[in-house]
């Protein structure tokens, strides 16, 4: 370590690096006054920290964007009504009841897609976020140094349940998860072609004249929507975990510190080193921040964007289905005429296939990540 000599001759006590003005840290507390020089960086509020060696992005904040798009490939086979009705022209006609059918089987395919309209949000923790605008020598008491091993005194801040992606804030706290459902609209179906073969009462016999059997053509049930839904939660961004800990009291900085910065590159002193890969830097050039469940957990441990979804319903039909057909034979006596019974029938489909896909990202600010390399 440096030291330098005073205007009294001899040495002084060794050189303390400086922090650079435009510095950003974290701090273990919520913001209510600046703190020893440090005070609240809005810039950063309520948004997630990605890192940048570009001069030009630094401190550059983007809005939620991307969306998630969720298609079902197709709803099951369902629907079914009940019958015949027949109606013989200048003569008399009866309906079995053994002539009772289930009909009116079909499938339908996602013809819109939904596309959700709020923001994905990853697993998150809130923390408060300080910038000091001029240069300093010390870290204020509370701050929570990004560091590989724990120089400091103080314990890893560690999420309960799953990995974290931090945010920045003016307090601290954890959040779950923000998912978004996803309305589609199936609203056309694909319909086999079906029949009934029905065997109609003759007047003037009154027996079952088989003669008279006929099938009869198919007309598909009434266009009808059902509602499917399908919701998307991030679960993973393209980040790094670096390690956290949280300092009681004021401290210098250390050697391997790693700070936020949003300021001018080039006015950075030599020993504080754009976290790019080199100069034993860490890379975080387009990284989300994050930290781990686990203190076994590597620093700078590497996660891949990840979404999960379900697929859900549909609801019962929105306009139930309505079908009818006619069947047509002749008798010596008569012409007969079979009008099969129609009718609306409430309805579900089981889902069947489906995907969503997502290049959402949410509300960001780049930053450039320095390392103190001494």
């Amino acid at each position: 370590m440096l030291s330098v000599k005073s205007s009294l001759g001899g040495f002084t006590s060794p050189y303390v690096y400086a922090i650079p003005a435009d510095t950003v840290i974290f701090y273990n507390g919520t913001y209510s006054a600046a703190v020893d020089g440090w005070d609240i960086y809005t810039d950063a509020a309520n948004k997630f920290i990605v890192g940048t060696a570009t001069q030009a992005e630094i401190a550059t904040t983007a809005a939620a964007s991307g969306s998630s798009t969720a298609t079902a490939t197709s709803l099951s086979t369902a629907g079914s009504h009940y019958g015949p009705d027949i109606l013989v022209a200048g003569g008399y006609g009866a309906s079995p009841t053994s002539s009772r059918r289930s009909s009116g089987e079909h499938t339908h395919s996602i013809t819109a897609n939904g596309t959700a309209s709020t923001e994905l949000k990853p697993v998150g923790t809130t923390i408060t976020m300080l910038r000091t605008a001029t240069e300093q020598r010390f870290f204020p008491a509370n701050t929570i140094h990004i560091n590989g091993t724990n120089l400091v005194s103080g314990t890893q801040k560690l999420a309960a349940t799953s990995n974290r992606y931090i945010a920045g804030g003016s307090a601290v706290a954890d959040t779950a998860a923000t998912s978004h459902t996803m309305t589609l609209t199936a609203a056309l179906y694909s319909s086999g072609s079906h029949s009934h073969s029905l065997s109609p009462y003759n007047e003037y016999t009154s027996t079952q004249t088989s003669s008279l059997q006929s099938n009869g053509t198919s007309y598909p049930p009434s266009s009808h929507t059902h509602v499917v839904t399908a919701t998307a939660t991030i679960n993973a961004l393209k980040g790094k975990l670096l390690k956290l800990w949280i300092a009681a009291s004021r401290q210098l900085p250390k050697s391997a510190t790693v700070v936020m910065y949003c300021g001018n590159l080039s006015l950075l002193p030599p020993y504080w080193k754009v976290c790019n890969g080199a100069n034993g830097t860490i890379d975080m050039q387009g990284y989300f921040l994050g930290y781990a469940t686990s203190s076994a957990t590597a620093h700078g441990t590497v996660t891949s964007e990840t979404n999960t979804y379900t697929t859900t319903g549909p609801t019962a039909a929105s306009d139930n289905y309505a079908h009818a057909h006619y069947s047509g034979g002749s008798s010596y006596y008569t012409q007969m005429y079979v009008n099969h019974s129609s009718g609306t029938f409430s309805h579900t489909h089981a889902v069947a296939g489906g995907s969503v896909t997502s290049d959402a990202v949410p509300a960001n600010i780049k930053l450039a990540f320095i390392q103190l390399v001494i």
